[in-house]
């Protein structure tokens, strides 16, 4: 507190350090209060795009800026958000309301100090419009946009506490339906930057737009039935036998659909899984590594 009034709520701290801690602002606290009232949970809104800072005066000059004009690049929008009608790829934000962004994609909090544009977001509703300048093709525009929530999910599901992974155990290949959980449980684990899966991570925004889950595998237990591939980590699956595979339910179709799955990742490199084989090993597999289920609860209910 600062004379009587509550700037935040500490909700973390650092081991090891002198005094360093995390709190939340008192505005993200407001917002949340305000948003239960209901008894249901709509979270912040977002812009729905993925952008890059402009530090580069070349670069700026050739988007047809003006001296000392600043903004940041949009590098993809979500098509399945209402800003796709506003932004698109190779436009530069100038404004936010009447706040200018910065190259960095920051905005004047006060006299002293910026802070990212997000800032803006955390204090809207879903339902609020946002007032957007921007630079397209050397003309700026100014239009409004009315903050929703995508009309579809995104490939990467958001971070769920209590949603255990949707999975898949056939000739000791583990494949996984990607999520944050998955990424930040690997960052947490492998603090080592070279250990961080990259390749996944990129897929988040530079994926083919038809696909609505991206099914990767997690790693391979030793078995004679995947001789040859048992030191595969993080690969994510582009193709089966040719067929483009949209989500796990179709991944799942197209394994089984023939003996032989030829299996693609998004490098071309491919990995041959015998079905009949894995019909004859995935049970002593199962008992080998104490394996409880071959198939998560989620698909057993689907099925």
């Amino acid at each position: 507190m600062i004379d009587g009034k509550v700037i935040g709520i500490a909700f973390q701290g650092v081991s090891r350090a002198n005094n360093i801690g995390y709190m939340i602002p008192t505005h993200i606290v407001k917002h949340f209060l305000d948003d239960v009232k209901d008894k249901h949970y709509d979270g912040i809104p977002t812009l729905g795009v993925k952008w890059r800072s402009l530090e580069s005066s070349i670069h700026r000059n050739m988007l047809g800026m003006q001296k000392g004009e600043t903004g940041v690049l949009v590098k993809k929008v979500n098509q399945y958000m209402p800003i796709k009608d506003v932004l698109q790829k190779n436009d530069v934000i100038l404004k936010i309301e009447k706040y200018k962004i910065g190259i960095d994609g920051s905005i004047q909090f006060n006299s002293n100090a910026r802070i990212g544009f997000s800032y803006l977001l955390e204090k809207k509703k879903f339902g609020d419009s946002l007032k957007i300048t921007y630079l397209r093709d050397g003309k700026r525009q100014t239009k409004s946009v009315k903050l929703a929530k995508p009309s579809k999910n995104e490939v990467v599901d958001v971070y769920r506490s209590t949603v255990p992974p949707t999975y898949l155990i056939t000739s000791g290949f583990i494949f996984e339906k990607l999520s944050i959980n998955y990424l930040n449980q690997y960052k947490a684990v492998y603090r080592n930057p070279i250990y961080t899966p990259y390749d996944l991570i990129n897929l988040i925004d530079d994926h083919p737009d038809d696909v609505d889950e991206i099914v990767f595998i997690v790693s391979v237990l030793p078995d004679v039935s995947n001789e040859g591939y048992q030191e595969l980590r993080n690969v994510a699956i582009k193709e089966i036998n040719n067929h483009k595979i949209k989500n796990f339910q179709d991944f799942i179709t197209q394994l089984k659909s023939k003996r032989y799955a030829v299996l693609k990742d998004y490098k071309d490199n491919e990995i041959v899984i015998d079905n009949q084989l894995s019909t004859q090993r995935d049970e002593k597999i199962k008992e080998i590594y104490n394996i409880s289920s071959l198939l998560s609860k989620d698909l057993k209910q689907e099925k």
